[in-house]
């Protein structure tokens, strides 16, 4: 990662939510206000603090933006299970109209060039990212090949909307794995095809992101390209 990918780390708004909306299971889909001053490159995440409400431990969560900034919103989305954290609790129940502090977007999970082959791999909410970045994809005249391999037990988040991009652009190809040993297979067939030529990109629970890491580092692809979160760790249901 570079220092330039923390530029956003400085900037700060309070935005207003336009809705939060229960998707299936427990996730949640929740969309602010984009100010006009706020740009970023999807893929970018930012931190959301809650204040004026009391929560108990730790008042702010980062989450990754899955819309692109000429949408007209900040979008995100998260799990929020039967027993959730303070924070979540209180996400939950906003209203539309209230208003939340957010510092950024920033981060180094972003489109890198626009030649080389792409393989993202996401696990249950982490194609929150992903998404941003195929919509990028979507706006943009893409002739690279983008592997995306998505693993969940239960709900596709954003399935039907990725569908649709894959289905108006050939180079993008989406594979729904619902095990462990599928998802590994479609890694090591992308890994294979695509060698240390292609950028990979993983997004999911921090234990996730170190067994792909390692399957990837196996088949001798370089380490500089893999690409995961620097705020791994918030993508649990807490």
């Amino acid at each position: 990662m570079r220092l330039q990918d923390f530029r956003g780390l400085f900037h700060h708004e309070e935005v207003e939510l336009i809705s939060i909306e229960h998707i299936a299971d427990d996730y949640y889909v929740a969309e602010f206000k984009n100010p006009e001053s706020l740009s970023w490159e999807p893929g970018e995440h930012a931190i959301f603090t809650i204040k004026g409400r009391k929560i108990k431990g730790k008042k702010w969560r980062a989450f990754s933006i899955a819309s692109r900034h000429e949408e007209g919103v900040i979008r995100i989305g998260t799990r929020i299970g039967p027993d959730p954290s303070a924070y979540k609790a209180v996400l939950r129940d906003l209203a539309p109209g209230n208003r939340i502090d957010m510092r950024g977007p920033f981060g180094w999970f972003k489109l890198q060039d626009v030649t080389s082959p792409i393989v993202m791999i996401a696990g249950g909410i982490g194609i929150t990212p992903i998404y941003g970045i195929l919509k990028e994809l979507e706006a943009s005249d893409n002739r690279r090949k983008v592997e995306v391999i998505v693993s969940s037990k239960g709900h596709y988040l954003f399935k039907e909307e990725i569908d649709g991009i894959a289905q108006e652009d050939a180079n993008i190809t989406i594979h729904y794995t619902r095990s462990r040993d599928e998802a590994q297979a479609m890694i090591k067939n992308s890994s294979e095809l695509y060698g240390q030529r292609g950028w990979y990109y993983i997004s999911g629970t921090p234990s996730m992101i170190r067994e792909v890491t390692n399957q990837l580092t196996s088949s001798s692809i370089p380490s500089k390209r893999i690409i995961n979160d620097p705020f791994k760790g918030y993508r649990t249901q807490s």
